[in-house]
């Protein structure tokens, strides 16, 4: 009798648990129902990602830059020979440089300065154009200016020039002179020294500086 009733009550107790079970998943549908009160089954589309725009960044490092676009051009740099230079110091001779389409003038003698390659010092080349600076720069670290003007290109010198002798100033002026009269806009050339006067001028009258 008491297994009987024993049983009778888990049954019950069962029961209520699969009634409280139901009724918690009917309020779980009606909660998801939609207020017209159909619910459709089918999960809302999500919107497509538009586009990113690009920002300014991006589009800065898109544009090809001045300094990449720049076409390097064949160029001339007129250096001493030897032996040819050591007694008649008129003679130069070219080597080829490349250089951008701006700043051909200074390019030119920065490569002037720098001398010949081992190849051509080995053929004879030399400069002493870069052996005779001096001292530190007054132009923020630059070797020399560049001014053209009406045919005329002006060279300041922003360290001190020394001098071995007339031989060795003709040789470099004469370089000089060859190396930037190749360039069409170039008629005449003239030299500074850091101070203003004309280099290698031993009559200290600044012929350089008069008109012509």
């Amino acid at each position: 009798m008491d297994e009987v009733l024993t049983l009778r009550f888990v049954g019950v107790v069962l029961l209520g648990v699969v009634a409280l079970a139901v009724g918690l998943v009917g309020m779980a549908v009606v909660a998801a129902t939609p207020a017209n009160g159909v619910s459709t089954g089918r999960a809302r589309p999500v919107e497509a990602a538009q586009p990113l725009k690009p920002t300014a960044e991006a589009a800065q490092a898109a544009r090809p830059t001045a300094q990449a676009t720049q076409v390097a051009k064949p160029i001339q740099v007129f250096f001493s020979r030897h032996p040819d230079s050591d007694d008649d110091f008129t003679r130069v001779f070219p080597a080829t440089r490349t250089a951008p389409d701006e700043g051909v003038a200074r390019a030119a003698l920065e490569s002037l300065i720098q001398g010949p390659t081992p190849k051509e010092q080995a053929g004879g080349y030399f400069s002493e154009l870069g052996g005779m600076l001096r001292g530190p720069s007054n132009c923020g670290g630059r070797d020399f200016t560049v001014a053209v003007a009406d045919g005329l290109v002006t060279v300041r010198f922003c360290r001190q020039v020394s001098s071995a002798g007339v031989g060795q100033d003709a040789r470099v002026t004469l370089a000089i002179d060859a190396t930037l009269k190749q360039f069409p806009t170039v008629r005449r050339v003239r030299l500074l020294q850091v101070d203003g006067h004309c280099l290698f001028d031993e009559s200290s009258l600044d012929v350089c500086l008069k008109p012509m």
